[in-house]
């Protein structure tokens, strides 16, 4: 197994790569929850 672990923190109004926060929080409002919302920006991920 591979055991790379990764941290991701951002700041500031972005580079329109990405999660996009104004598309999470409609996501969000619409009812997804949080994992499907990272696997809708972050594609081929594994979120543990």
């Amino acid at each position: 197994t591979n055991s790379e672990q990764y941290n991701f923190e951002g700041r500031g109004w972005g580079h329109g790569i990405g999660l996009s926060q104004y598309g999470a929080k409609q996501m969000a409002e619409e009812g997804y929850t949080y994992d499907e919302i990272l696997k809708h920006y972050y594609t081929g991920v594994t979120i543990k």
